[in-house]
């Protein structure tokens, strides 16, 4: 059973971004290269990168609610006039359904919901979407 799954997606994710823009750490260099070389060993890649979901975790939801979190903010900006796009929300929740690959309905339930309020904000930040 593994924790910290989510903490550990993220660094996996982390890393794959930074090697792809070749700025990837020398402790990270190290770590990814010792996990590759217990994989090439017959280690299970999950275990060893620490994103083996345990009893009652499942990695799809995990990734499922992130791209969720992401579709969201992407709809604040598509109907933010300060942006340029200045869509109207059922335009807007289409477009970002497509995109995140997110059902239309899911994104209108999150947008509605008032616990999910923040994340109707504008991130100004491109990497969120890489």
């Amino acid at each position: 059973m593994n924790p910290d799954l989510e903490k550990n997606l993220t660094r996996l994710r982390k890393v794959s971004k930074d090697l792809k823009r070749g700025t990837l750490s020398e402790l990270d260099k190290e770590w990814l290269a010792d996990c590759l070389w217990k994989i090439y060993e017959g280690a299970k890649p999950e275990l060893v990168l620490g994103i083996e979901a345990g009893r009652g975790q499942r990695r799809g939801a995990i990734d499922q609610n992130h791209q969720i979190d992401h579709a969201m903010h992407f709809v604040a900006g598509l109907i933010d006039k300060e942006m340029g796009a200045g869509l109207r929300l059922n335009e807007a929740i289409k477009m970002a359904a497509k995109f995140f690959i997110v059902k239309p309905a899911t994104l209108t339930r999150y947008w509605h919901d008032p616990t999910k309020a923040h994340l109707r904000s504008v991130v100004r930040n491109q990497e969120t979407y890489d």
